[in-house]
């Protein structure tokens, strides 16, 4: 030790005993992490010393003593927090760093911690228990609730939380579980709603317009020699002689179509329930009849409605 640097302040024999402590308690466990934080909290209080000059010095001790800064700093806080005539000699370090900044930390560590606090009843002081207190989440959960509240923890990102709840797409029987809380029914009727519409919204970004009569300029040199397939296909439309109001009904039409072939092909990959099949067949039983009566609308210039579809029109009216 005689090449020792000896920083201001101390004298020599006091700072070589204070390096002979702290290489004595790096070689120990247990409460020897007191012993270098009560000596790390002693050079900081050395008569004369600001913040630089105490962050100097705690750096030139970790080295000599072959110690992290960092972690001495911690010995340091955790050995402010707790006096000498409050500690635990049976109860372990980390549990005392955990319950550093726990305002009521001399009480609880007093005694032993409640069955709230020691769901593992192991009757003493652990860091999970000290975790608990604090009602931060314990390193090894226990129970139901602590399982589940570390793994929404784990998954705080949607795209890892969607991919995680996808994986479990090959266990029916958690679907079907799952299924029986209402939390969770309905969380999944309002997102397929939410769905439905977006994508409602997309088709019809993208629905084709009316078809061009083949004596458009559109499509002039295509009317001859089409083909039976083309014969078959739906009348069309001339934007320039045909009205605005056959014209809308038309792209009103061409929408619904669209939207509605994309949202059936989709409830493909959806979990529906009884209830959910028996409301999509009441509406397209409904869609049916409107489309009836405007076809009979359209061949007779007639609006009026037999009594059934009035009934059931105005039953919707009233949902």
């Amino acid at each position: 030790m005689d090449q020792l640097e000896i920083p201001e302040g101390f004298e020599e024999q006091k700072w070589r005993s204070l390096v002979r402590r702290g290489r004595r308690d790096m070689r120990t466990k247990g409460m020897a992490n007191f012993s270098l934080g009560d000596t790390a909290l002693e050079i900081s209080q050395t008569d004369g010393y600001d913040e630089q000059r105490v962050r100097s010095v705690t750096k030139l001790w970790a080295r000599q003593i072959n110690c992290p800064y960092e972690q001495l700093v911690t010995y340091r806080r955790v050995a402010a927090a707790w006096s000498p005539e409050h500690r635990r000699e049976d109860v372990c370090w980390t549990v005392h760093q955990t319950l550093a900044p726990q305002p009521n930390r001399f009480e609880l560590l007093a005694k032993e911690p409640s069955d709230d606090l020691d769901v593992e009843g192991l009757g003493r002081w652990h860091t999970d228990a000290a975790s608990r207190a604090r009602q931060n989440l314990p390193g090894s959960p226990s129970g139901t609730e602590e399982r589940i509240e570390h793994v929404k923890h784990m998954l705080r990102k949607t795209p890892e939380a969607a991919a995680a709840l996808n994986a479990l797409s090959d266990r029916p029987d958690v679907i079907e579980a799952a299924l029986e809380y209402p939390t969770f029914r309905r969380a999944y009727r309002e997102a397929s709603v939410a769905r439905g519409s977006r994508l409602a919204q997309q088709a019809e970004t993208v629905a084709p317009e009316p078809r061009l009569a083949p004596d458009t300029p559109a499509s002039k040199g295509t009317a001859e020699g089409h083909t039976a397939s083309e014969e078959e296909s739906p009348p069309l439309a001339d934007v320039r002689t045909t009205p605005s109001s056959v014209l809308r009904a038309i792209g009103l039409s061409t929408n619904f179509a669209v939207a509605m072939q994309r949202a059936v092909i989709d409830l493909r990959d959806e979990m529906l329930t009884t209830e959910d099949e028996a409301a999509l067949t009441e509406s397209i039983r409904r869609v049916r009849a409107v489309c009836d009566w405007c076809e009979h609308v359209v061949t007779t210039g007639q609006t009026d409605m037999d009594e059934g579809l009035a009934r059931l029109l105005g039953s919707q009216d009233e949902r």
